[in-house]
């Protein structure tokens, strides 16, 4: 008889989470998701996930209104805010270098500014965030070469500036590090002479 396929395949080792990684930032969603649960309970009803996130998921997308959205979405900026300070402060591996924020940031590219543009446009009409992105996307590639234009167009102007702008800074950075370079080299020079002054 031959071996089943989990005797086969060796197992995978998970990787090992960094203690001292950031707790990732809840979405408005799940906070939502929490306080449905919390109800629930209270109330003495099912508590099982597929029954609550099946509720949760229909009044999120469909019967919440925007002001009883509102304290969860607020609750996740909240802890967005607190996962972005966290993040620019570990130094564990795997986390971000900390971003000059002096460094210009890239251009959106023309699809971002037609994104930005469809967003707007479906702003009420009750999709999630990640289909009215997909939408946008089948959108744009049925979209003839002169629809694309305006946003390619403002895209090559963005780019244009963004250049600009990052050869300033460039030789901003370029002309402080030699400035360090200079002032280290000062500092070694006295030190040295400190050490022949006190050598005699």
């Amino acid at each position: 008889m031959g071996r089943t396929r989990k005797e086969q395949s060796p197992m995978k080792k998970k990787k090992a989470k960094d203690p001292n990684k950031p707790k990732r930032a809840i979405t408005g969603y799940f906070y939502y998701l929490q306080h449905l649960r919390e109800d629930r309970k209270s109330r003495g009803l099912s508590i099982r996930p597929g029954d609550i996130a099946k509720e949760a998921g229909d009044n999120w997308s469909n019967k919440l209104p925007e002001d009883k959205k509102r304290p969860f979405l607020d609750q996740a900026v909240k802890d967005k805010e607190r996962y972005d300070r966290e993040m620019s402060q570990y130094g564990g591996k795997g986390g971000k270098k900390n971003r000059d924020p002096n460094k210009p940031k890239k251009p959106a590219t023309a699809f971002f500014l037609f994104l930005a543009d469809f967003r707007v446009k479906m702003k009420d009409c009750g999709l999630l965030h990640k289909t009215i992105n997909s939408e946008a996307g089948i959108e744009w590639g049925k979209m003839s070469d002169a629809l694309k234009a305006p946003y390619q167009k403002h895209n090559g102007e963005l780019k244009v500036k963004y250049d600009a702008a990052m050869a300033k800074y460039q030789a901003e950075a370029a002309a402080a590090a030699s400035k360090n370079g200079a002032d280290s080299e000062e500092d070694e020079e006295m030190e040295e002479e400190d050490e022949e002054e006190s050598d005699e």
